[in-house]
């Protein structure tokens, strides 16, 4: 009995390979809301639910007002009084397809 156990110890099972995403968590942020625009799902003039992407994403409202502001400078969303952030419309964005293919790839 001894001997199996000495056994198992010796050779653990080996861990499965895993990416670590290294960037900062507001870039990742930023990320998950740009594609969120870039696949339509959160379409121009759309408010943007702070809420409910910090309870998906299991953050806290910091970094993703933080990746608001980035998105707001790239057009992508326009910050209203009162923290309201709706999706910029496409007559703002001026985006061509091929602009929006460069944002998806980033």
């Amino acid at each position: 009995m001894d001997q199996t156990d000495a056994a198992n110890r010796a050779s653990p099972a080996p861990l499965p390979a895993v990416v670590v995403d290294r960037r900062p968590l507001t870039d990742r942020v930023a990320d998950y809301v740009r594609d969120l625009i870039v696949q339509d799902i959160l379409q121009p003039g759309d408010p943007i639910n702070v809420q409910s992407i910090c309870s998906t994403l299991q953050i806290s409202q910091t970094p993703l007002r933080e990746a608001l502001k980035m998105l707001a400078a790239q057009g992508l969303v326009d910050l209203r009084p009162n923290k309201r952030v709706v999706v910029a419309s496409l007559a703002a964005l001026q985006a061509t397809p091929d602009d929006l293919l460069a944002l998806q790839q980033q």
